[in-house]
């Protein structure tokens, strides 16, 4: 395979290379299972975009198309639901500012808490599949090089 090295993310913004700083230090060799150990904490929509090649691209759409349909299909609802719940507290809370936000925070926590529930391990899901398809467009990109026979 082949190596991504703080180097490539000149265009990233300053947390993103902070965040490959404390887990890659310089860089080194990407593997699937390095690039799924840390999906959750990069921008991995981003490193698609400004790491792949058009082909590599291609492929990371086609493998991370359907996670994000189903991760749309999940958080729709539930944000609904979070905006409905919370929606006559926050109305309150307009109308009288500093007196209504102990009553926000009451009425939208467990709203809150219900959508985090219910789109959670979706978004999991999600950045895994994200995961996985940076690490298929990478090899469409970075083929491993095949092994004479001697």
């Amino acid at each position: 395979m082949s190596k991504l090295m703080l180097t490539d993310l000149k265009k990233a913004c300053e947390e993103q290379r902070q965040l490959f700083r404390q887990n890659f230090g310089a860089g080194g060799e990407v593997t699937r299972a390095k690039i799924l150990s840390v999906a959750h904490l990069f921008d991995l929509g981003w490193a698609a975009n400004n790491l792949l090649t058009k082909s590599g691209r291609a492929e990371y759409e086609r493998v991370e198309g359907p996670a994000r349909a189903e991760y749309a299909r999940v958080e729709g609802p539930a944000w609904t639901k979070y905006e409905r719940a919370q929606g006559p507290a926050r109305a309150e809370y307009e109308r009288v500012r500093g007196l209504a936000w102990a009553e926000y925070e009451r009425a939208q926590g467990p709203a809150r808490a219900e959508y985090e529930r219910a789109q959670g391990p979706a978004w999991t899901e999600y950045q895994r599949a994200q995961g996985l398809a940076f690490w298929a467009g990478w090899k469409v990109d970075h083929p491993p090089k095949k092994r004479s026979r001697t």
